[in-house]
């Protein structure tokens, strides 16, 4: 008869680990950290059972190893089957129960932490030395392996694996696939570091002509701003783990998928937000800096609570692209221009509105009727397309009507000049909008702008404009 499979769960399972995912909940709310502090000092084993009272999983959506679950399958036939894991017995029972396929499952208790060297012992008191297999996925499972009659190994490390064979000739190993880079870029979201781009604003607009050295300012202050952000975005990944998984395009974020550890996203948001500090530290000034900061604090305001309170949202995605403007600002100490600030503030807050708008559409075209994690419900689209388009055209008209103060005559001349520039905006406004009633609209706009060929011509026909302007003037 051949002996029974032992399965381990975080990492061999499924590709993240239980243990980090359910940590959302001490972010979420600091003031449980100071509880888990108190449990963890009892032992490992209570921190577990603290943290499963508080956190929950939908097994039908964690990221599974695929390759270990039709291996798993396979041999069922043949033996049991037996998932026994580090992570607290009550989310053991859930995925045993969603496959079927296990003939029994243990966990951690409140009592008993099932991992490392008492997961061997356990083991071995249940079926004797050498009278099992298993299969995991890391150092802690060196001592299980030991004990094992064959150990089947889930890594893509060759230290680990040379390890194991030390320990255990009998071994075999199932390869898994080394993180992408493309995984990588795609968590820190590279592509909405174009927004970033916002920073070069006041360095063309204002009335002294650019010069190299100011070009260089404002680029190491573009990418400080832009490590800021991703070091946010992820942040915002993590928190958001269990509300992506449940979204058709967001489930495929590397957090979310599995395709990076939770743990290893959030070193990675500390080493970004470190790095951001230093370049503003070292290159630029503490005008700069200050802004940067609050940047920083209202995103994570927006995170932590913002995002999930009606209008607040949009208004606080709106004024954090307003900030991007101000930073470009101060690190040329140039002086505020009320106008840039009022046009831009209220072009994106139809921005952040047509965001929630597309958002509404995708669950429409799913049947659904809210937007999880969010506030807003199927019924309200009307009002938020009326006040989305609303907003757009209060910024052009505050474009058309600063084209004719003296400030704007003094850098580009006759207003006639700007008026394509009105048309230009006008008819983006309109096209981004129609796009988006017909379910078109990526849910970020401006990503869907980058993309989109009409966006892209209007936006380059616009930018041409004001460059001949200033060079004839």
């Amino acid at each position: 008869m051949n002996k029974p499979l032992i399965v381990d769960l975080d990492g061999t399972l499924i590709k993240s680990d239980i243990l980090f995912d359910s940590f959302v909940v001490l972010i979420k709310n600091p003031i449980l950290i100071f509880k888990a502090i108190f449990y963890l000092l009892k032992g490992k084993s209570y921190l577990k059972d603290f943290l499963s009272q508080r956190y929950d999983i939908n097994p039908k959506l964690l990221p599974y190893n695929e390759k270990v679950v039709d291996f798993l399958r396979t041999e069922s036939s043949e033996r049991s089957i037996i998932l026994c894991s580090a992570s607290h017995s009550r989310y053991t029972s859930i995925i045993a129960d969603h496959f079927g396929f296990f003939h029994s499952h243990y966990g951690t208790t409140p009592d008993f932490n099932l991992s490392g060297k008492n997961k061997a012992k356990f083991l071995v008191d249940m079926f004797g030395a050498k009278k099992f297999e298993y299969i995991g996925n890391s150092f802690t499972d060196l001592p299980i392996w030991e004990q094992a009659d064959k150990a089947y190994v889930v890594t893509g490390s060759k230290r680990l694996v040379s390890k194991v064979k030390l320990i255990n000739d009998n071994f075999l190993v199932l390869k898994t696939a080394k993180t992408p880079i493309k995984s990588f870029f795609k968590m820190i979201r590279v592509h909405q570091w174009l927004k970033n781009v916002l920073i070069f604003i006041p360095l063309f607009t204002s009335i002294i002509d650019p010069s190299f050295s100011a070009f260089i300012l404002t680029l190491i202050g573009f990418f400080s701003f832009s490590f800021c952000a991703s070091s946010v975005y992820i942040l915002n990944d993590i928190l958001d783990i269990n509300n992506d998984r449940t979204h058709p395009r967001k489930k495929f974020r590397s957090l979310a998928s599995g395709d990076i550890s939770t743990p290893a996203g959030f070193l990675c948001s500390c080493f970004l937000l470190i790095t951001s500090l230093s370049l503003g530290l070292f290159f630029l000034n503490s005008q700069f800096l200050l802004v940067l900061s609050l940047y920083f604090i209202i995103t994570l305001f927006y995170t932590y609570s913002f995002k999930s309170i009606i209008l607040l949202d949009c208004f606080t995605l709106a004024l954090l692209y307003v900030v991007r403007i101000v930073s470009g600002v101060e690190i040329l100490n140039l002086d505020l221009t009320y106008w840039l600030l009022l046009f831009s503030f209220f072009l994106f807050l139809s921005l952040s509105f047509l965001k929630r708008y597309s958002e509404l559409k995708v669950i429409e075209s799913l049947g659904e009727k809210n937007i999880s994690g969010r506030a807003y419900i199927l019924s309200d689209i009307d009002f938020i397309e009326i006040v989305g388009l609303c907003s757009g055209f209060l910024a052009i008209l505050l474009f058309s009507l600063y084209i004719n103060t003296s400030k704007a005559l003094g850098i580009y001349g006759d207003p006639v000049y700007l008026l394509p520039c009105v048309l230009i905006l006008s008819f983006w406004l309109l096209w981004v909008w129609f796009n988006g009633n017909r379910g078109m609209m990526h849910d970020d706009p401006v990503i869907f702008a980058v993309k989109d060929r009409i966006s892209l011509f209007l936006g380059v026909a616009f930018i041409l404009i004001i460059a001949s302007i200033r060079i004839s003037t």
